[in-house]
């Protein structure tokens, strides 16, 4: 409730929900202690952590990833060269998953599926060297390759607090 990045307190509070899951900010750390404050468990993510991405290939198998992630305040965002094997994989069945473990606690650790409902161009490297530059502190170092971004619509977020 809100837009990601700004939550509705009042109406997630009113919801009652089982569990709020918000991207780490400074002004979502005081968001998270309020609705910590009326018992409602909320997790903070900090999208510097290598995740598992999950995608279906064409038999049903279950392929997984390591990857990158990104949040917009509304879908994951991962990325690939164009024509990788994720990539063929999400273009035939857009089902994917994602968990990411906490790195103070290993048995704290967030859960997501959902679809892919958009692939889009990684125009001049932008998304890819954003997240370069959080997880190596440095652009992107393969220049050369085109790339491609694909926009994760999370259906199920589920997490265990450790």
């Amino acid at each position: 409730l809100g837009d990601g990045l700004q939550p509705n307190l009042e109406a997630i509070v009113a919801a009652r929900p089982d569990l709020v899951v918000l991207y780490n900010s400074v002004q979502n750390v005081a968001a998270a202690d309020r609705l910590r404050a009326q018992h409602i468990p909320t997790v903070l993510v900090t999208t510097d952590r290598l995740a598992h991405v999950s995608s279906v290939g064409e038999k049903g198998w279950l392929f997984n990833h390591i990857m990158w992630i990104d949040w917009d305040g509304e879908h994951l965002l991962v990325n690939s060269p164009v024509g990788s094997f994720k990539g063929r994989n999400w273009r035939a069945d857009p089902h994917a998953g994602v968990s990411v473990v906490d790195a103070v606690n290993r048995f704290r650790y967030l859960q997501a599926s959902g679809r892919v409902t958009e692939i889009r161009p990684d125009v001049g490297l932008a998304q890819i060297d954003r997240m370069s530059r959080r997880y190596n502190g440095t652009d992107y170092y393969d220049r050369e390759r085109a790339r491609e971004t694909f926009v994760i619509t999370l259906d199920r977020v589920r997490a265990s607090l450790g």
